[in-house]
């Protein structure tokens, strides 16, 4: 140690040789802390700002919107169907299921639309078109019953709209039975929030 200018001893300062100088390193590792911090607040920033933007772009070019699907199905005799269905929907929307029936044969028996019961309930029927001759539920099916048209195809549309709180997935599958022909298609709606 030495002594300050006065000459007093109680005055006194460490000897630079004797004692390191403890608070640069200590600023330098708050700097250090500090620039590494700030460095994965950037990257957090940066990670959620993509996100972000994939979210508006999906959203502007329709990924988020609705979408309609198509599924089809044949049995060998001829009996076709094809389904036009609300692939991807929002809750309290009009939706369209569209069911194609074609049987080059034409039809000679009343035609029997069904589709899962817990399917249909996930909409707020508002009319169907042709209007079907009979109609029935159960636990498992709802069953719509329609008369031969004249020609070889019957077109039926589903006006619904998805219930309010109705979210996710939604399995279903349509099954057209005439006499004793049955052909199913299956497919799977997907309701956004």
């Amino acid at each position: 140690m030495t002594s300050s200018s006065t000459g007093d001893p109680s005055m006194t300062t460490p000897d630079d040789e004797s004692m390191p100088d403890r608070s640069a390193a200590d600023t330098l590792s708050t700097i250090v802390d500090d620039v590494a911090a700030e460095r994965h607040g950037q990257r957090i920033r940066a990670v959620g700002l993509a996100l972000f933007t994939a979210f508006v772009i999906a959203g502007l070019t329709g990924w988020l919107g609705i979408r309609t699907g198509h599924a089809r199905a044949d049995e060998p005799g001829g009996l076709a169907i094809e389904v036009e269905y609300p692939q991807v929907a929002r809750p309290g929307l009009n939706t369209v299921l569209s069911i194609a029936i074609h049987d080059p044969d034409g039809f000679a028996a009343p035609i029997d639309v069904s589709l899962p019961t817990s399917y249909v309930r996930a909409y707020d029927q508002n009319a169907s078109h042709p209007e079907a001759a009979e109609s029935t539920v159960d636990d498992e099916r709802s069953h719509w019953t329609f008369d031969p048209p004249t020609g070889d195809t019957l077109t039926v549309w589903f006006d619904h709209r998805l219930a309010p709180g109705v979210q996710w997935r939604h399995d279903g599958d349509v099954t057209v039975t005439v006499a004793s022909r049955t052909v199913r298609a299956s497919f799977t709606t997907w309701v956004l929030p």
